[in-house]
């Protein structure tokens, strides 16, 4: 399967997609909470984007061409505009670029280079175009340690996304790691053996082979889906990335095309890219994001129109966990949310309607570090939680 479309991937900033603008907004919103985070620790963090395209499309969603006053730019130029807002941010990055179409690159650093907030940059973006393989995750792992990085990946296939690619900046201290699963081609490979070699560098040889007998028991989409993805979640803790978070984009008809992940070894970033991908969910159900972006419109009358994926998650079945969970003891309010919400779609605003719903019940008591009780309908940050039953 060829790295890109057979134009090179060209066409792909011919037009911007709904999704391509959801996913930007996801980065965009993450970095800001990652730096914000890390600045305060740190004299430098690097971001790197090893498939940068050109930085701007030439359409918008409606067809527009791109104009000097309404340019349309793609997340590179997004991430430069967000950093150099911030007078922190703009004195700690260091921005690299690659993209192995060299006129992309020329693209990026004359749309990155004139924009006028550049200036406000200490730290020159670099800019490079290299096929992504196997001699850039030995030259990224070479060159340690680093700084803290957000390390992004986003091919227009998956040729070049490897745990070894991963883990030379995932094992650095800080560094988190987001890439584009292009389920699609991913799901159509597994189903052919003559893909093992790319499929191997992600998933590992040994789940491969397990893989292709295993996925032809899943029928139904969704259970396919779930399949491909646990795999995956396995293939990256196996690296060391134990904190996984996926982001689904799925067509009007109702079948995922592909996800945002999110992988790190840090508790940290895992709930700020969990607050950032909450926010940009297309729905809620009982005020639980559903971490996945529907594309707008209506489907074709000639496609096969899925049924609505199942959602089990309300804030009763959270308020029956938590009594569970921490039946006798007290916690912080918000190492209740750290510690339960790995692996769950909750955010803190879910856990403080259910604390505050088991208060109401009589199931928990609620007290400041003062020892005073909190206002009414109100459980901040720092509020002990003692469960009674």
């Amino acid at each position: 399967m060829p790295t890109r479309p057979p134009d090179d991937g060209d066409d792909f900033f011919d037009q911007m997609r709904p999704s391509s603008v959801k996913k930007a907004d996801i980065l965009v919103r993450f970095f800001k909470g990652w730096a914000g985070v890390l600045h305060k620790h740190v004299v430098f963090l690097l971001y790197i984007d090893l498939f940068a395209g050109p930085g701007s499309y030439k359409r918008d969603q409606n067809g527009a061409r791109a104009t000097p006053e309404n340019p349309l730019h793609s997340t590179p130029v997004r991430i430069i505009k967000a950093a150099a807002a911030d007078p922190n941010f703009s004195k700690a990055l260091v921005a690299i670029f690659n993209d192995k179409n060299a006129e992309h690159i020329r693209l990026l650093k004359e749309a990155i280079e004139a924009l006028p907030e550049r200036a406000k940059l200490q730290q020159a973006p670099q800019y490079f175009s290299e096929i992504v393989g196997d001699d850039i995750a030995r030259e990224l792992a070479r060159s340690s340690p680093k700084p803290p990085a957000m390390f992004f990946i986003d091919p227009y296939g998956y040729v070049g996304l490897t745990r070894d690619l991963i883990l030379s900046v995932l094992k650095e201290w800080g560094s988190d790691c987001v890439f584009f699963f292009n389920y699609n081609r991913i799901n159509h490979a597994l189903g052919q053996k003559k893909f093992d070699k790319h499929l191997n560098a992600l998933f590992g040889k040994d789940r491969v082979a397990r893989m292709h007998t295993e996925i032809d028991g899943f029928d139904d989409p969704v259970g396919r889906e779930d399949y491909v993805l646990r795999n995956l979640a396995e293939a990256l803790r196996e690296i060391g990335g134990d904190y996984f978070l996926p982001f689904r984009f799925r067509a009007n008809n109702g079948r995922t095309r592909q996800h945002v992940i999110f992988t790190s070894k840090s508790s940290r970033g895992y709930h700020v890219m969990k607050n950032a991908m909450a926010k940009e969910s297309s729905t809620t159900q009982d005020e639980i994001p559903t971490y996945e972006f529907v594309e707008p419109g209506e489907p074709s009358l000639l496609e096969e129109v899925l049924p609505p994926r199942v959602f089990t998650w309300t804030i009763d079945k959270l308020c029956d966990d938590l009594k569970k969970r921490y039946s006798k003891l007290e916690r912080r309010f918000i190492n209740i949310v750290e510690e339960d919400g790995v692996g769950r779609p909750y955010i803190e605003a879910n856990y403080r309607i259910a604390i505050l719903r088991l208060r109401e019940s009589g199931a928990v008591e609620l007290r400041k570090p003062d020892g005073s009780a909190p206002r009414a309908k109100t459980c901040p940050r720092e509020t002990l939680v003692k469960f009674k039953i």
